[in-house]
């Protein structure tokens, strides 16, 4: 859905969109934000009971206005994710059985297909 707000270059803040932002915190609430502030397209808490949901490497979701593409943070510029590198959502449990799954993303937001 933040990948689609992107590709429309809707900003529910005004102005001009750069990018869409997805955070996810530590209690599973994940939540989309035009350049990575103002006013939230929407959040939802995804989590079901005893699973988390994390970004591996810290890195960050962040698709580019337009074009849907995937960026990354390089020394305060935001600039496209190389063909061929992914960003990891990492499904694990964390109460009972300990099973972990991992989701990737690649440079053009779409989930890499194994």
């Amino acid at each position: 859905m933040a990948r689609n707000y992107a590709l429309a270059g809707q900003n529910s803040g005004g102005g001009e969109l750069g990018y869409v932002e997805v955070t996810i915190d530590e209690s599973g609430v994940m939540e989309a934000w035009p350049n990575g502030g103002g006013s939230s397209y929407y959040s939802a808490d995804v989590s079901r009971k005893g699973i988390a949901i994390t970004v591996e490497d810290d890195k960050e979701i962040l698709f580019r206005a337009k074009d849907g593409r995937m960026l990354k943070d390089s020394e305060g510029l935001m600039v496209p994710l190389p063909t061929g590198e992914t960003v990891k959502i990492v499904l694990s449990g964390v109460k009972g059985e300990e099973e972990t799954q991992v989701v990737e993303m690649g440079a053009l937001g779409l989930v890499k297909e194994e």
